[in-house]
């Protein structure tokens, strides 16, 4: 889930929505195209899916976040409500556990934190 984290902030900090492959530093391409295929496959990012002959995986021209990719990422942006998360759930469980589910988790936490300070105003 942190991989899938990672790719999600990374389409989002990007300043084009050219479509284009996606590379990142010390990640095997076969590891990457496969999240990026899970990614692709739960709608949260717009892009063209390229299938190769001889690949375990398709590569994929990404464009930009879809509206569920960037209301995800705005769930899981903030780097103490993610490490809270992951704080609260053993890695096996965060694995088990739907984009949707880990979404509701951090927007949740998202939503108290801004009652705490609307609160505090």
């Amino acid at each position: 889930m942190e991989l899938i984290r990672r790719i999600l902030l990374k389409i989002q900090a990007r300043e084009t929505v050219d479509p284009e492959h996606l590379e990142m530093d010390g990640i095997d391409d076969a590891v990457l195209g496969r999240h990026v295929e899970l990614i692709y496959k739960g709608g949260l990012i717009d892009a063209k899916e390229l299938d190769f002959l001889g690949k375990d995986y398709n590569e994929y021209l990404i464009r930009d976040l879809t509206w569920d990719g960037h209301e995800f990422v705005g769930a899981i942006a903030l780097d103490d409500i993610w490490e809270s998360l992951k704080e609260s759930l053993a890695p096996q469980d965060i694995s088990l556990l739907s984009l949707e589910v880990i979404r509701n988790a951090a927007a949740g936490a998202v939503s108290s934190r801004l009652r705490e300070k609307l609160r505090a105003a």
